[in-house]
């Protein structure tokens, strides 16, 4: 029918009938179709409402993924709007910013939002964490206790409050962790001020994933946020809300070392995010980043190669930094090691941060520094692999990203193997990198989780083994054992043909 009344030049009854195709399109979640129709509707003359058009266009990009777009279209229909439309749209471009990874912009957007609800983007890590601890102290006095109250009974302001802090948290996390998890802290806190039970819960589930990235000792802390958001969603029936905490509970099991229930959890989570009518592209790519990280832990390496690809390519077509570094880089980098394709693995983790903004140092650098440093000990170039690692080592401690157990254990494992790969080549400076071999073996021992005591194990026998190999069998054996109960069985094959090399008895078939 459009197609005929814009033959006949009808364009206004045109413009209706494109634009009913298009919210059809948008409720079947068949964001592409809505886009290029809304887009339709915006070309005829007949357009009469271009705002509201606009803004249903920024929805059906944010749908699709397209968070580039999505925040261009949202900031072209804040253009000579007022009031908390205006304040609105401005939150809505800096939130697919960021999503999408477009850092510098998105923290740009988001400075001009945060002012207008009386707070800043803390420059300083140091700053940050004070802040995170002073929010995160708040909430320990005042309790999770939660008095609900209807959305409409709440301040519209105040409302947008929380949102701009939560748009701030989302937009920040898996990036900067902490101040991501300050902006959420202090989300949360509001949220639980207000007793608007939607807003309390997502920020739950979120604080949930937080505080589990501190590792083992916060654990029952994290469990019981995400029992909390888990509980509001399903008295409410709330499928939103119950894909959020199937998302924390992909990311809180991941942080307990609990492989295989993370990557379940993550399948699960994908399937009903992907059914939502809201923009949640960021959280499926987060999940399917730490399922794609689960599978090379598990050793499923043919599970991440039947998709990996078209990851990379979704990403790169939705103009996703912040996935195609995630999928190109770090754990998903070793995919291509496993196939003996070195070259491909630093084409792919060097094109994959050609976009990433270089300064600080994000969750994407600590991916970085892991593959480049993985690609130098696989083709045995120990001395640069050290040198990769001391030249960012200070920028690491600065990050704080050390307050992430999984970060720190890897970062210290990392390290150790370049200092022991290093100390075979030369015997003269070997004392001095043994030395730094045994002190991180101490420093993993005192992580408290089994699958660090296993890597202390494996370093400690390599580290026997560069002067009696015979003494050293015995340590892969225990390295081995731990890393299977660990739930590690890569490592664990890996320690079993250290052990039989030691021993001389070559390759295990």
């Amino acid at each position: 029918m459009a197609v005929h009344f814009e033959r006949a030049g009808r364009e206004a009854e045109a413009t209706r009938f494109v634009t009913r195709a298009a919210e059809r399109a948008a409720r079947a979640l068949a964001w592409d179709r809505a886009v290029r129709l809304y887009r339709r509707a915006l070309e005829l003359h007949g357009a009469g409402d271009r705002r509201r058009l606009q803004i249903a266009l920024g929805d059906a990009l944010a749908g699709a993924g397209r968070g580039p777009e999505a925040a261009e279209t949202y900031r072209l229909a804040g253009q000579g709007a007022e009031g908390e439309l205006s304040l609105e749209l401005e939150r809505r471009v800096a939130d697919q910013l960021l999503r999408a990874g477009h850092l510098d912009a998105g923290h740009r957007a988001l400075d001009a939002v945060l002012r207008s609800i009386g707070s800043t983007l803390q420059r300083s890590p140091r700053t940050a964490i004070a802040s995170l601890l002073y929010h995160r102290a708040r909430l320990e006095l005042r309790g999770f206790a939660l008095e609900e109250r209807d959305e409409r009974e709440c301040d519209p302001a105040a409302l947008r409050e929380v949102d701009v802090l939560f748009s701030a948290g989302i937009g920040l996390s898996f990036v900067d962790s902490v101040r991501g998890a300050d902006f959420l802290a202090r989300s949360l806190l509001r949220a639980l001020e207000l007793g608007e039970p939607t807003r309390v819960a997502r920020s739950l589930a979120y604080e949930a994933c937080f505080v589990s990235n501190r590792g083992v000792a916060a654990q029952a802390k994290a469990e019981a946020r995400l029992a909390s958001a888990t509980a509001i969603a399903r008295r409410r029936g709330d499928e939103y809300l119950r894909a959020l905490c199937l998302g924390a509970e992909c990311i809180v099991s991941f942080h307990a070392a609990r492989w295989e229930r993370s990557a379940s959890a993550a399948e699960r989570a994908e399937q009903v995010f992907s059914a939502q009518p809201v923009g949640l592209q960021r959280e499926v790519s987060s999940v399917r980043f730490f399922w794609a990280v689960t599978q090379i832990l598990l050793g499923r390496f043919d599970a991440l190669a039947g998709r990996l690809p078209d990851l990379v390519r979704n990403a790169r077509e939705r103009g996703d930094i912040f996935s195609a570094v995630n999928f190109r880089s770090g754990f998903p980098n070793l995919l291509w090691l496993a196939r003996d394709d070195e070259p491909r693995a630093r084409e792919e983790a060097a094109e994959a941060m050609r976009d990433w903004p270089q300064s600080g140092f994000h969750v994407q650098h600590f991916c970085d520094l892991y593959a480049r440093v993985s690609h130098e000990l696989y083709a045995g170039e120990a001395e640069q692999a050290l040198a990769v690692t001391r030249a960012h080592w200070r920028d690491y401690e600065r990050s704080l990203l050390s307050r992430l157990q999984f970060i720190r254990v890897t970062c210290v494992d990392l390290r150790a193997r370049a200092h022991l790969a290093a100390a075979v080549g030369r015997p003269w400076r070997r004392p001095a990198r043994l030395r730094e071999v045994h002190r991180a073996v101490r420093g993993l021992r005192g992580e408290g989780v089994e699958w660090a005591r296993a890597m202390a194990s494996m370093l400690e026998a390599g580290a026997t083994c560069v002067a009696d190999r015979a003494a050293s069998v015995s340590l892969y054996a225990e390295a081995a054992a731990s890393f299977e109960r660990a739930r590690l069985p890569v490592h664990a094959l890996s320690a079993r043909r250290a052990g039989a090399l030691a021993a001389g008895r070559g390759p295990l078939p």
